[in-house]
């Protein structure tokens, strides 16, 4: 059924063109009929109105008997009327009418002996018509009436008047069937119709037999105060007349025309369908492929293409354009020399470019390949999904390298940083001693002085090695980051060049976030110079925004320092430059300490921040290119359920009596010789331990009644943390300060759940040894038995 489809449908084409000669031959037939009939209604329309117009003025001819010298005048009026009546074909009468209405003289008289005598103004018919010729002066006609004969015709009315006085009336009768038959009488042309007049709804002539057609022409036209609409209708014998069998000729031959088509169209059907059949397997795997496939010419203008739907979005019509309108130039080069190389090799030339510009910008894997006509195929798979995931990847890889390498530098610097501050604690302590020790001798005062004001510079660097380790000391408390930028706006100001301009966006209504605002301090300042510093000797504009993000893990993930952050609301400042930007190799390298761009570094700088921002819980987002500027933005978290404290120190009491026993436990001889002799300095009777294991003995073994235990955090057998749960556990009320050359925060000490009575960090001076050790004795029981 199917292969009879398309011949048929050629038999019915090239059919329904022959159909329409044959039609247009019809129209053209008829076409003539309706001229020859429009012909026939002009042609008696004016023959009527001009023998109408004919026997009225003969009618107005018959007033002359009266002015004419006759013996008997009315005599002469009955002879000459009734001889144009008899000469005129469609008359009926000639009547002479009074000006009072009467009809006084009849002619012929014969047949219309009772129309003498009637008062016309009785007549409703020509009563109108002869009162407008009265007040006119003008022939006037009655409309088609029935006649007092039996016929259907109408009456004109002529005014008749002498020296300004209406004498009369000349009243003609027509007999319409005869008028018009006059008409057409000698006529062979509109004999060829038959003709029908009609007024209003009334018909009052009509000639020749019943039409085949219907009317094809109609003309409408005043006869006296009517309208008269004639219509004409082509008789048989010239309609066949007028046909020819040019038409059925035609569309025989046509027919047979389309039958010969149609039978070869038959025999070659089945070799289209199944190169249709082809072409649509073809299609529809071509339409299954994601590959985008454009047809080139020499000049590389785009004859054809087919873009999978989503492959690309194209700026218009692709087909006929140069293929680098509307896109870069190193797509255009790669496109261009891949034909080039094809060209030289005929072989097919595999290779990778972009195509599209900005964010539209996506890449292709293409392979060109030669075509006839020295046209070439480009077949591209779109691989830009496949280069993101292998861009993600390589920058997670490298955020996960800095993280680690940030991690290993903070395990490293904080150990150093603890190692050196239990030297410390012998170097300041001592020194301390043997400036006390001096007496009157000022040299060795200040020698000594200097000794400890070296040391004490050192425990600050050590300090900042701990920050930067995420192991500093935090004293935190409820702070509002738009706050503390705005408080430190004269001393940024007064930070910079007087090329660089600051700028500020300060948010309102922050919620608190638990910090160390001296460390949110030193962070802000340290971004702000690295900001001012980029710019060199050149003059710039640093920003300083604040506010407030939901920050989600997916966001959190992107960041730096992003170790088990929970999500949910941050403060944020965020600090941007229009500097000269930095290159991945530099933002690599940035976190390191004394690293700078510099010829020198002046410190840790960067690295303390990192720190910092670690032992905040905090993140940080740090985005860069080379040209464009910097923007450091660090994040806070908003409101945690508890913030950690620091420890409250009592006033100084002159009347503080220490008395008693205390346990030194260090593993350090220099350090737990120092404690011992501070502690005896102070007034107690010492005990020294140089281990964990060591501790608990004397602990459990009851023989000493301890006021308090001063405990080192890092020994090698057993841990001062696992000191304090066990003497804990049996002595809970037994006042313990823990000591470290780390900070308190970086020992996590606040979330032990077995805390110590204070916390005293490595190195410390003789007058914050001797305020921790009252502290944690009054904190407890003086004379705990143990």
């Amino acid at each position: 059924m199917k292969l009879l489809l398309s011949p048929i449908g050629v038999f019915v084409a090239i059919g329904s063109i022959f159909f329409g000669f044959w039609m247009a031959e019809e129209r053209s037939e008829f076409q003539l009929l309706r001229v020859q009939s429009q012909m026939a209604v002009e042609e008696f329309s004016n023959r009527a109105q001009s023998h109408v117009a004919e026997r009225v003025a003969g009618a107005a001819t018959l007033a002359d008997v009266w002015s004419e010298d006759l013996p008997d005048p009315d005599q002469e009026f009955v002879l000459r009327a009734s001889t144009m009546v008899n000469t005129f074909g469609g008359l009926l009468a000639a009547n002479w009418v009074e000006p009072d209405g009467t009809i006084r003289i009849v002619a012929p008289v014969v047949g219309n002996e009772d129309a003498r005598g009637r008062n016309l103004f009785l007549n409703p018919s020509a009563a109108p018509a002869i009162r407008s010729a009265d007040e006119t002066g003008l022939a006037r006609f009655t409309p088609p009436i029935d006649l007092y004969q039996g016929f259907r015709g109408f009456a004109a009315y002529v005014p008749i008047a002498a020296g300004g006085t209406r004498t009369g009336f000349i009243n003609v009768v027509f007999r319409s069937q005869t008028l018009f038959e006059s008409i057409t009488k000698n006529d062979a042309f509109l004999k060829q119709f038959r003709l029908d007049l009609i007024s209003g709804d009334a018909s009052f002539f009509d000639q020749g037999p019943a039409p085949a057609v219907a009317s094809t022409a109609s003309r409408t036209f005043e006869l006296g105060d009517s309208e008269i609409t004639v219509f004409a209708t082509p008789l048989p014998v010239l309609v066949q007349r007028s046909s020819t069998l040019l038409g059925e000729w035609v569309l025989a031959f046509g027919l047979l025309i389309a039958a010969f088509v149609a039978f070869l169209f038959h025999r070659s059907d089945r070799s289209r369908l199944e190169l249709a059949s082809i072409t649509r397997h073809l299609e529809a795997t071509l339409d299954a492929v994601p590959d985008l496939h454009v047809v080139l010419d020499a000049d590389a203008r785009v004859i054809d293409s087919r873009i999978p739907e989503g492959t690309l979005e194209i700026p218009g019509e692709l087909n006929g354009k140069y293929v680098g309108t509307g896109f870069n130039a190193e797509t255009t080069r790669a496109i261009d020399s891949a034909k080039d190389e094809v060209s030289r090799s005929g072989q097919p030339h595999a290779f990778s470019y972009g195509w599209g510009t900005g964010s539209h910008q996506k890449w292709f894997e293409g392979r060109m390949l030669p075509m006839e006509d020295d046209h070439f195929l480009l077949v591209s798979r779109d691989v830009t999904a496949r280069r993101l995931h292998e861009a993600e990847e390589m920058r997670l890889k490298e955020q996960m390298q800095l993280t680690q390498k940030l991690e290993s530098l903070g395990v490293l610097a904080g150990g150093i940083a603890h190692d050196f501050n239990n030297i410390l604690v012998s170097v300041l302590g001592n020194a301390q001693l043997a400036r006390e020790m001096a007496g009157e001798d000022t040299k060795l005062v200040t020698r000594l002085g200097n000794i400890e004001s070296g040391a004490e510079r050192a425990a600050v660097l050590c300090k900042q090695m701990l920050a930067y380790a995420g192991r500093s000391s935090v004293e935190v408390a409820p702070s509002n980051i738009s706050e503390i930028v705005d408080e430190m706006a004269e001393l940024l100001e007064a930070s910079l060049s007087k090329k660089v301009e600051i700028t500020y966006d300060i948010a309102e209504n922050l919620r608190p976030v638990l910090a160390d605002m001296s460390q949110l301090r030193q962070v802000i300042l340290n971004i702000v110079m690295n900001s001012v510093e980029s710019f060199g000797d050149e003059a710039g504009v640093v920003s300083v925004r604040t506010g407030s993000r939901d920050c989600d893990p997916d966001f959190l993930a992107m960041t730096y320092l992003n170790e088990t952050l929970q999500p949910g609301n941050f403060s944020f400042v965020q600090v941007t430059d229009n500097g000269r930007g930095m290159t991945p190799e530099t933002i690599s390298r940035i976190f390191d300490p004394f690293f700078t761009t510099k010829e020198l570094g002046r410190g840790l700088g960067l690295a303390a921040v990192v720190g910092i921002i670690k032992s905040h819980r905090g993140a940080l987002d740090l985005r860069s290119r080379p040209g464009q500027g910097t923007t450091f933005t660090v994040y806070f978290p908003e409101q945690p359920d508890e913030a950690e404290k620091t420890t409250a120190v009592p006033a100084e009491d002159d009347e503080w009596r220490p008395s008693g026993k205390v346990m030194v436990v260090d593993d350090e001889d220099s350090v737990r010789e120092l404690a011992v002799t501070l502690v005896e300095r102070l007034g107690f009777e010492t005990v020294a331990a140089p281990d964990g294991t060591s501790a608990l003995e004397f602990i459990r073994s009851g023989e000493h009644k301890f006021s308090a235990v001063l405990l080192d955090v890092t020994m090698p057998d057993i841990s001062g943390i696992e000191v304090l749960e066990q003497a804990r556990r049996d002595f809970p009320d037994l006042p313990i300060v823990l000591t470290s050359g780390y900070s308190e925060n970086g020992e996590a000490i606040s979330t032990l759940r077995v805390k110590p009575t204070a916390f005293l960090q490595k190195p410390y001076s003789m007058k914050k040894f001797a305020e921790t050790l009252r502290f944690a004795i009054e904190s407890g029981h003086r004379d705990t038995t143990v």
